[in-house]
């Protein structure tokens, strides 16, 4: 493994938390399963998370934040979140709540939203309202002006982390009477500063994070003032697109979290099982298993990551990118929760022993792909623009496919160059054949044939896809190829990984790369891509570089990962 970056922002938030299976840690899973079992919100876990500074990634350097390098601050949150996904997501929604105020807010509003993110309060994103779900055009909450110039907000915010013990909120409230988005407007309403009334509603009980405070507020003629319009007015909709193509990539960092925590979990259960006089770790067909998992994991960190470098270098494309990285990464990390729990078996449903944070991270976890858009509603998104992002496009110089994988970068984020939807091409869909080519020398002869098969599906999926009309509502047909289209993402990624990463990392082994492949491939439609009989198993050189992946799993503490961006060393 690379150890260039030993101290990234996420290394230091994972020092300070240290090992989960210490009791006296500042987050340990025996006390997190406890509060779980009780519904409690985490306060002591919640404080520790803030004690390390991880709200100091959430903040821009240019308003006295730490860092610059949102994949870093991606796997810092991802660091909290294989600890516990209760605090990672109850801490984590402060920085959802204050985006739109980098993007948009008065210098004044800005700065008061930096003071309260790096003094560790909590600020809430109230965006949805009770029957409209994912539908924000509909939203009812009213805001008028008053006759001293400010604002009063009339409503109610429904299903809102953090409403009742946050600090503030940042409102979408509609402020025309006429249909459409540009009767849509953001505030930033900070508790004590603001006059009137509001009722908490009561919290609402989840199957996971059952401490997490998922509540609401009503508001009844609550005043803010003038100030703290973010935007013009009319622009609300438009800011919290923007800003959901930057909060959907950071939500896949907890899902990386939970895929972690699984997979140290399985390890630990087969390292520990005997079977019939033999370690369960020791049969080949349970290193087949987490092998799988393993490799999944890395691809899905490999896709979060050029999500957020999208982001920073190339954000034209983010409306495309944003959504495909959000749809994808929580599906593979959904299907490796199903595996792990079915490889556990019994003891992946107790709350006791061990293995009694398993249960949680795994109902945790099926909360994450709702955030900021399921996995329809994210579909739906690349539908939109897929007739457009299959194009070709010429990789720009300050964004090659190399760059949008890379394993450091602190160019800040340009919100006002982010695209309601792309103007045509995504760079790693149009360079999967090149970067294939490139990647031939690394790659083994498995891994040349799967990467034969990908660049064919890709070049068949962006014929159809061109013959594709926009409709409001897509055919399933549609769906199936905005799919594919991410998956095609993932495999440019990987070969493009494999053909410029560093000796000693995790891509460079041809073994990881082939075994990737196929698992892609295996990802697509079976009747438009499959493996031929002869690449249906693994060969004897990945079942070799599964089980030193799995060894180095093994060696690390349950709070750490094997990661190809940020090396974590085992405390």
């Amino acid at each position: 493994m690379s150890t260039k970056r030993q101290q990234s922002f996420a290394c230091e938030i994972e020092d300070a938390l240290g090992n989960p299976r210490d009791v006296d840690a500042p987050i340990s899973f025996v006390r997190s399963v406890a509060l779980d079992q009780e519904s409690l919100f985490p306060h002591e876990e919640f404080q520790a998370v803030v004690a390390a500074g991880l709200q100091k990634g959430y903040v821009p350097t240019s308003r006295g934040g730490k860092t610059d390098d949102f994949a870093d601050v991606m796997m810092a949150v991802r660091a909290v979140a294989r600890r516990d996904l209760t605090a990672a997501i109850g801490h984590g929604k402060t920085f959802l709540g204050a985006v739109c105020s980098w993007d948009s807010a008065s210098d004044e509003t800005a700065a008061r939203v930096a003071e309260h993110t790096l003094a560790g309060e909590s600020i809430s994103w109230g965006l949805t309202e009770r029957g409209h779900g994912s539908d924000l055009l509909s939203t009812s909450v009213m805001a008028r002006k008053t006759s001293d110039g400010g604002w009063a907000l009339n409503g109610e915010k429904w299903m809102i982390n953090n409403a009742t013990r946050g600090r503030a909120l940042t409102i979408l409230a509609r402020t025309g009477d006429e249909p459409g988005p540009r009767s849509l407007s953001l505030f930033y309403m900070d508790k004590e500063e603001a006059q009137g009334t509001w009722e908490y509603l009561p919290k609402i009980q989840t199957h996971g994070i059952r401490g997490a405070d998922i509540s609401g507020i009503t508001l009844r003629d609550t005043k803010i003032p003038q100030g703290r319009l973010i935007g013009a007015p009319g622009d609300g909709l438009e800011i919290v697109l923007r800003c959901l193509q930057v909060t959907r990539p950071l939500c896949t960092a907890l899902s990386l979290g939970a895929a972690d925590s699984g997979l140290s979990a399985a390890l630990e259960f087969a390292a520990g099982r005997n079977t019939m006089g033999h370690i369960l770790l020791d049969l080949p067909a349970a290193q087949d298993q987490l092998a799988d998992v393993a490799v999944d994991l890395a691809i899905a960190e490999l896709m979060s990551v050029m999500g957020a470098r999208h982001l920073q270098l190339n954000p034209s494309e983010a409306s495309v990118i944003s959504p495909s990285v959000k749809y994808l990464v929580p599906h593979i990390v959904d299907d490796i929760m199903v595996r792990i729990t079915r490889f556990i078996g019994a003891r992946a449903v107790l709350a006791d022993g061990q293995l009694g944070h398993v249960q949680k991270t795994v109902r945790d976890n099926r909360v994450v792909s709702i955030f900021d858009g399921n996995s329809v509603v994210n579909l739906h998104s690349i539908v939109q623009q897929l007739p457009r992002a299959v194009r070709y496009k010429a990789p720009l110089p300050e964004a090659t496919p190399e760059s949008l994988i890379s394993a450091e970068n602190n160019t800040p984020l340009n919100y006002q160059r982010l695209m309601l939807m792309t103007t045509g091409g995504a760079t790693m869909f149009s360079s999967l054949t090149d970067s294939a080519n490139r990647a031939s020398d690394a790659l083994d002869g498995t891994g040349r044939d799967m990467a034969v098969i990908l660049v064919k599906r890709a070049e068949a999926l962006a014929e159809e896809a061109k013959a594709m009309r926009p409709v409001r509502n897509p055919e399933p047909e549609g769906f199936r190829l905005a799919h594919e289209f991410t998956v095609l993402l993932a495999a440019s990624a990987v070969l493009e990984k494999v053909a410029t990463c560093e000796s000693e990392n995790l891509w460079s082994d041809p073994g990881i790369a082939s075994m990737a492949l196929r698992r892609l491939i295996k990802m697509l439609n079976p009747q438009r891509a499959s493996l031929p009989r002869k690449h249906q198993n693994k060969t004897k050189r990945e079942r070799e570089s599964a089980y030193r992946l799995l060894d180095q799993w093994r060696q690390l503490s349950p709070g750490y990962c094997i990661s190809a961006f940020t090396p974590h060393i085992n405390a």
